[in-house]
């Protein structure tokens, strides 16, 4: 793919998300990103929706051969060992995955981004993909370091973000309600998520009014997240909501 023109990798991309070949498409935005260009805030949201299916998948089918493990530990241990590998062979496959993800973003991303809003949404995404390795590792020691890096790429995201992007922008918000998850679900921290996120809420609910921009949209759509996860904690032990749909 490197002999490729990046007009032409995007129509890969393209034509692999129609396809639903997520793999493909994330591969052909890696090339795009190592093409050493600024990306685009079209060619932004395909990085991540590309990387999102393919990552998204391997969690689901994570958590599906974590319980039958679980579950045959207790009923069936002749077939724990054979279960336990192949769930192995998954998390092996998701780190790799955020380690790629990372990778791109330290080495090739964050360096070209040309404003604050590419930064936190880059930033952003290495948090959420330090998050997602975080829930699969089950060695104490790593897993503590890999929720620190992503603890420092949210609050860096959050400085960020709090200096130069309004309260409403759908990106803002969207970090919000990512690291607010992570601080409830990784971290334990459940008083600091619903005080991050309602606080979030109130002030993007501030400036609603006057906002009504292409993003109007997505900032209400987030906001409606968010301020379901704030009931939802307050309330009850459900489980948060995300911008990585299951």
């Amino acid at each position: 793919m490197n002999r490729l023109s990046r007009d032409d990798v995007l129509v890969r991309a393209k034509l692999a998300e129609q396809a639903e070949r997520f793999r493909d498409m994330s591969q052909a935005m890696k090339a795009l990103a190592e093409m050493g260009t600024d990306l685009t805030n079209d060619e932004r949201n395909m990085f991540s929706f590309g990387y999102k299916n393919v990552v998204g998948k391997l969690r689901s089918s994570w958590r599906v051969v974590s319980s039958m493990e679980q579950q045959c530990e207790e009923e069936e241990p002749w077939k724990f060992e054979k279960i336990q590998i192949y769930r192995e062979k998954i998390q092996a496959e998701i780190e790799a995955t955020c380690l790629e993800v990372s990778q791109l973003i330290d080495n090739h991303l964050m360096r070209l981004a040309s404003n604050d809003e590419a930064k936190v949404f880059y930033l952003k995404m290495k948090g959420d993909y330090f998050r997602y390795q975080a829930e699969v590792v089950g060695d104490p020691d790593r897993r503590r370091k890999i929720v620190s890096t992503a603890d420092r790429s949210y609050k860096e995201a959050i400085e960020v973000a709090e200096s130069s992007l309004r309260p409403v922008n759908p990106i803002r918000l969207g970090l919000v309600l990512n690291y607010s998850v992570f601080l409830y679900e990784v971290k334990a921290a459940n008083k600091r998520a619903i005080k991050l996120a309602k606080e979030a809420f109130e002030e993007a609910l501030q400036e609603l009014d006057a906002f009504r921009d292409d993003a109007y949209k997505d900032s209400t759509i987030v906001m409606q997240l968010i301020r379901d996860n704030v009931s939802m904690w307050s309330s009850s032990d459900g489980p948060p909501i995300d911008l990585l749909p299951d």
